[in-house]
């Protein structure tokens, strides 16, 4: 025999016979239900306490994130105000830069330019030098002739005449001295 659901849901305070074994198969169902429960019971307390420590580890890794996350910003202002004073720099460095490489570039023609008029200079020297030497040998040899004039008219007041020989001696004696004299 069977439980009639339908007829305990239209009357529910009437009474109905029911056999045991019904009633014993209804106890052993509820015992399990109820096991099964105190079960889930246990499985969802053990799941809120798991909630409840991950909500607060959870919570603190959001008060922990949100303060990184405040510090991160302020590190980021702050390397964005580095990167546009290095930027400035770099920029200022750069121009100061090309200045002096079109100064050095300038120097460089001006150098150039120097050491041409130098060499030309020392050209200018040498060339004086040389005419400095050749006028130094007139200046000797025009210093020569008027001491050979000079002891020529010694001798001559002395004497009254002038040798062969002693002429020679003269030219020997000042060109010895003082460098050739030419006539």
């Amino acid at each position: 025999m069977s439980i009639n659901w339908a007829k305990c849901e239209e009357a529910p305070n009437k009474k109905y016979k029911v056999l045991g074994r019904f009633l014993l198969d209804l106890r052993a169902k509820i015992n399990n239900l109820e096991r099964e429960f105190a079960a889930k019971k246990k499985e969802i307390e053990g799941v809120r306490d798991s909630i409840s420590i991950t909500t607060k580890g959870l919570e603190d890794s959001i008060k922990s994130l949100t303060s990184s996350e405040s510090d991160l910003k302020i590190k980021l202002a702050k390397a964005n105000t580095r990167i546009s004073e290095i930027e400035s720099n770099l920029k200022t460095l750069t121009d100061k830069d090309s200045e002096l490489e079109n100064t050095i570039l300038n120097r460089n023609k001006d150098i150039e330019k120097l050491e041409d008029d130098f060499e030309k200079r020392i050209s200018e020297i040498e060339g004086l030098k040389k005419e400095i030497e050749r006028l130094n040998d007139e200046l000797n040899k025009s210093v020569a002739a008027p001491k050979l004039v000079k002891k020529i008219q010694e001798i001559m007041l002395h004497k009254g005449f002038l040798s062969d020989k002693e002429f020679y001696q003269l030219m020997n004696e000042i060109e010895t001295k003082l460098g050739q004299i030419n006539f």
